[in-house]
């Protein structure tokens, strides 16, 4: 368990094996935990259990997973926990309005039991976690040599207490990305991909990136013109017909384009600000904060 904090996890589910399970795996890392089947139940209970996060199924019986979290906003004089939907609902548009509606989280069933304690903590503590993908600049060098520093060009992850995940150049490093992706099965996948710039060894790896072949998928390409081409033409033209057997046409998501240049933006809870660097070309540095992260 990589967070030390102990805390007092609320689960309401109506199958109990489900509940059990994840009652056993936070109980294993060391949390206190409450089981509750009725979401009516749950509700007049919550003020005396006072716990530091609930967990919740979104399809209750009775009250929804929903309508109990708009109802817990409501109950004056309690500390307000951290909540989290746990669901077997796989829809975008389920996870995009429990988000608007201000949940602190959304998991799909099954959870990982690896990591199951680990995600939630972090959503908890609304960490934004990076992860190196590829590192290298110009040509991929896979091989012993760079077992250490990885020999794939250019990729790196960024994700929010389950909320956002950003993905920042398409080098060779993105295929690792996409092989984690598929392994964990972390589908239907939102993300934004930023471009720092076009240069090959950063965006070379996108053609093999495979949850854009998956429908369902979402995704916005971010990036700076160059010249009179926009980051929908830079990130097309390589994959022209002539240079690749599968045009951006033909992707099964649903993939969208913006080009932007110096300039300050939020994307939900985090404010992105760019800056030109010292570069040949155009090339866009990005820096990400959340309160007082960054």
């Amino acid at each position: 368990m990589k967070h030390h904090r102990k805390m007092h996890f609320l689960i309401i589910d109506d199958d109990a094996i489900i509940a059990r399970v994840h009652q056993e795996l936070l109980e294993e890392a060391g949390h206190k935990t409450t089981v509750i089947s009725s979401s009516e139940e749950a509700l007049k209970q919550v003020a005396t259990i006072n716990p530091d996060c609930i967990l919740c199924d979104l399809m209750m019986p009775g009250i929804d997973g929903l309508d109990f979290f708009q109802a817990l906003q409501k109950i004056e004089d309690i500390k307000k926990p951290k909540f989290i939907i746990i669901t077997g609902k796989i829809f975008e548009y389920d996870k995009r309005r429990a988000l608007e509606l201000g949940v602190d989280g959304y998991f799909n069933k099954p959870v990982n039991p690896k990591t199951f304690a680990d995600d939630l903590a972090e959503v908890i503590d609304s960490s934004m976690v990076i992860q190196f993908w590829g590192v290298r600049g110009t040509l991929p060098v896979p091989g012993k040599k760079t077992v250490k520093y990885g020999g794939n060009t250019n990729c790196v992850t960024l994700s929010f207490a389950e909320k956002e995940f950003f993905i920042f150049d398409a080098g060779t490093g993105i295929k690792e990305l996409s092989n984690f992706l598929v392994k964990q099965n972390k589908f239907p996948l939102s993300a934004k991909i930023f471009i720092t710039h076009p240069h090959y060894d950063h965006i070379n790896g996108l053609p093999f990136f495979v949850p854009l072949y998956m429908q369902g998928n979402e995704f916005e390409i971010i990036g700076t013109n160059q010249g009179d081409m926009s980051i929908e033409q830079l990130i097309s033209g390589q994959m022209d017909s002539v240079y690749f057997p599968i045009t951006m046409k033909e992707l099964s998501a649903n993939v969208t384009f913006r080009n932007i240049s110096e300039e300050s933006f939020d994307i939900g809870e985090l404010n992105i600000q760019t800056l030109f660097l010292n570069h040949p070309g155009k090339c866009l540095g990005y820096r990400v904060q959340h309160e007082k992260k960054s």
